[in-house]
This record gives structure tokens, C-alpha cells and sequence, in this order.
């Protein structure tokens, strides 16, 4: 986040150049950054919580039965 508010700033004060092209290049870029920023920030966490599976609920009678099974971990990790 610091990173593109630095190069916001930085190419803001390119912005201020008495050349048109590079006061252009410099108010866009800073623009196009500010922007990327805001995706990164609000639309992308929104879009990993849409696109993520939920895990399945339990249903209450299953609950009870969650510790009931057996080790299923092969011999050699279950220490046996």
C-alpha cells in the first residue's frame, strides 16, 4: 500500500512538468496506480469471498460423531 502511494506521489509531481507528454504521462500513471490500488483494496478481497467454496455444515446428530473414527493415518505416522 505505502509502495503505491509513493508512486502516486512521484508521478503527481511528474504531472507538474512544463513538457505536455510527460505532465500526461505522469497525471495518467499516477491515475492508472490510484486505481489499482482501490482494486486491490476493495474489489479483489470481495471477489475471493464470492469465488471461495463454503465448507458444509455438520448437521447436529453428525456433531456427536465428529471424535468417533478411527486413526486413518498410515501405520508408520500413527506410531503403531
Amino acid at each position: 500500500m505505502l509502495s503505491a502511494l509513493t508512486s502516486v506521489l512521484g508521478f503527481s509531481v511528474m504531472a507538474l512538468a512544463p513538457n505536455p507528454i510527460f505532465a500526461t504521462f505522469g497525471a495518467l500513471t499516477a491515475v492508472m496506480i490510484g486505481l489499482a490500488l482501490v482494486a486491490a483494496l476493495v474489489v479483489l478481497p470481495s471477489l475471493l469471498v464470492i469465488a471461495t467454496p463454503r465448507p458444509e455444515r455438520l448437521d447436529p446428530a453428525e456433531m456427536s460423531r465428529v471424535g468417533d473414527h478411527e486413526d486413518i493415518r498410515p501405520r508408520e505416522l500413527a506410531g503403531v
